[in-house]
């Protein structure tokens, strides 16, 4: 007889609850529910990061301080510092280690709450930059790992959708809270003016621990299928390794796959374990972990498709944030808004995007990221070069609501391509290629102001200027979309291979 906290065992029914056995094991192993939890932590980032960005200029006065405008771009710059700094240790612990994704995330969701109340109580400058510092670093677990963590969840059929509807937080975080209601009332000066200083990082440990909560909730995959419960669906059948898949997805990644037969590092001994009633899909695995920090830069350096995928990562951050930054002034200037009514214009704007996700990602599982790619980059291009008009508002508000939405819709594509490249290289994870791409995103996002702002200042007609210089980016973009991305690319690599690893590394 099984002693009641072992897994399920052999030749039984399909398993009941015991007293070991998860509660509520289905909906918090579910790709839904993770899905879910994924998408609501990159929102709460997002609007954490930005709510304090009205508040900061007021605290640094009450403290005394002169030069509060540096002061707050350095406090702004320090979160992308500890971002970026964060990212390679955060991926090698979660890559090396085994275990759990989900215990790493954790301590990223206590670092974000930390850091706002080392903010909040913040004596000096000093404390409150070490305070942005932590945030950064909570801001890479939570996206980096929090993705891989759902691609582990999520059938490869079906990645691109929920990693489009994931994404879909970082739109809803920007129109929760966006730049351009800095000179008015945003929320954070609103909890600020009504109820002090403290109020609006109450609300943001509020959200935190939301997350936090929803994050302990989920059972990770690797777990859940001990149980009998696998969150690829109980109808699945099970697919061999070498059985090539339908989907334009699995079609991309079949080859290396068979190439690479993975074995899963992760679930432990279940060689005492005899198959349950449940018909469960393949586990997702891990490759030996037999590459060094530098190896998989290689790696990822000598593959196509992984590093178009993060230049092209790269060059959408760039784009899309001087956009972002430079629309309060374009919009006061062309037709004399009030930063209230710019507010307006880009939620109106924005809110096609929470639905862009999901859409390009379930065409990208159904035609693959190549053409979806393409498609968006291609689409996008035309409404931004109507930007550069200075017609009627109505048209403005329109061109910018379609070149966000189609903008926005390059991210599934690329995080599904790179997805599919870590399965062909040996010795890369997840981790690894979400952990590129956060990097990218990042640096892009930090690019972007540092161009975008200098150009609309000082040059003339700048915001034409700057309209041309991204168009002319997304077009390489697009190029290198149309040449490098997915199975059926022009060119498949940049450096020699040998005949065994080809279509790994292309």
């Amino acid at each position: 007889m099984p002693n009641q906290g072992d897994p399920v065992q052999p030749d039984s029914p399909a398993p009941h609850p015991t007293q070991g056995r998860p509660w509520g094991l289905e909906w918090r192993s579910s790709v839904w529910f993770v899905t879910l939890v994924v998408g609501f932590g990159i929102a709460v980032d997002v609007w954490v990061y930005n709510m304090i960005v009205p508040v900061i200029p007021f605290r640094l006065n009450t403290l005394g301080y002169k030069h509060v405008a540096s002061k707050t771009s350095l406090l702004l710059f320090t979160y992308s510092l500890g971002l970026v700094l964060s990212i390679p240790p955060i991926v090698w612990l979660s890559e090396h280690f085994g275990g759990s994704r989900k215990s790493i995330i954790l301590y990223g969701q206590a670092f974000l709450a930390g850091s706002q109340v080392l903010f909040m109580f913040a004596p000096n400058y000093g404390v409150m930059i070490l305070s942005r510092i932590l945030q950064g670093i909570s801001g890479s677990v939570i996206w980096t790992l929090g993705l891989a963590l759902l691609c582990d969840t999520v059938p490869e059929r079906r990645i691109g959708q929920q990693l489009g509807m994931a994404m879909a937080g970082l739109s809803i975080g920007f129109v929760a809270y966006h730049p351009s209601f800095a000179l008015g009332p945003p929320l954070g000066g609103i909890l600020y003016d009504n109820f002090g200083f403290h109020a609006p990082f109450i609300l943001g440990i509020a959200l935190a621990v939301a997350d936090f909560v929803g994050r302990v909730l989920i059972i990770e995959r690797k777990v859940s299928v001990q149980w009998g419960v696998d969150p690829w669906g109980p109808h699945q059948p099970s697919q061999s390794l070498e059985e090539p898949s339908h989907s334009a997805f699995e079609m991309s990644i079949t080859e290396s796959v068979t190439q690479s037969p993975r074995i899963d590092q992760h679930v432990g001994d279940t060689s005492s374990l005899k198959p349950t009633s449940v018909n469960v899909g393949p586990l997702e695995t891990e490759r030996p972990r037999t590459l060094s920090s530098w190896g998989v830069l290689w790696a990822l350096m000598r593959s196509s498709r992984a590093m178009v995928a993060v230049v092209n990562t790269l060059i959408c951050g760039t784009v899309f944030t001087p956009k972002n930054l430079q629309l309060t002034l374009r919009l006061h200037h062309a037709w004399g808004l009030s930063p209230l009514k710019v507010g307006l214009v880009y939620i109106a704007a924005a809110i096609p995007t929470m639905v862009a996700g999901g859409i390009s990602g379930f065409l990208t599982d159904r035609f693959g990221p190549k053409y979806i790619a393409t498609l968006s980059l291609g689409l996008s291009t035309p409404w931004l070069m109507l930007l550069i008009l200075r017609s009627h508002l109505a048209l403005f508000i329109i061109a910018l609501a379609l070149f966000m939405f189609f903008l926005s819709g390059v991210i599934a594509p690329m995080t599904t391509e790179l997805a599919a490249t870590s399965r062909g290289l040996p010795g890369v994870g997840y981790g690894h290629v979400f952990g590129a791409w956060m990097l990218a995103y990042s640096l892009g996002s930090t690019l972007g102001p540092i161009i975008g702002g200098p150009i609309y200042d000082h040059v003339r007609h700048g915001w034409l200027v700057l309209c041309i210089m991204q168009t002319c980016l997304v077009i390489l973009a697009l190029t290198l979309s149309l040449m490098f991305t997915g199975d059926t690319a022009m060119t498949h690599k940049f450096g020699p291979a040998s005949s065994s690893t080809k279509t790994l590394i292309r």
